[in-house]
């Protein structure tokens, strides 16, 4: 993919989506939504909750380090592209149907300090945009 986010034949999604609208770089683009990365701090929960048919397919974290590793790769991800001028993290409390918050439902923490530390620095490095 380019940095205007145009594939090329090899990148994962080509051949799926390659007929579909193209950005053409003029404007900046807002992520409007990404992440959702399922985490549960009780393990009880992690291995009976049900996820949406939708997303089964992909692969729950193991611990908090690779929720971590996610957000920070992701965030980073979007950072560095000059096509993005901000973005919003789904979600930062889960829902009552999700588990994929920052924090519980009743708005307490779910990681330790030094995982938020790691979330905040790489939410708040510059944007390549900002360059």
């Amino acid at each position: 993919m380019d940095r205007y986010g145009h594939m090329k034949p090899g990148d994962p999604c080509y051949d799926e989506h390659e007929g579909r609208q193209h950005y053409d770089g003029s404007q900046p683009l807002f992520m409007s939504e990404f992440g959702g990365t399922f985490w549960a701090q009780d393990e009880h929960q992690r291995e009976t909750m049900q996820q949406d048919e939708g997303w089964k397919r992909w692969k729950k974290p193991e611990n908090e380090e690779e929720v971590c590793r996610r957000y920070v790769c992701l965030t980073t991800t979007l950072l560095r592209s000059e096509a993005f001028c901000g973005f919003c993290y789904t979600q930062l409390t889960d829902v009552e149907q999700e588990m994929n918050g920052l924090y519980t439902y009743e708005r307490k923490p779910k990681f330790s300090q030094t995982i938020y530390d790691r979330i905040r620095a790489a939410t708040i490095q510059p944007a390549a945009i900002e360059d």
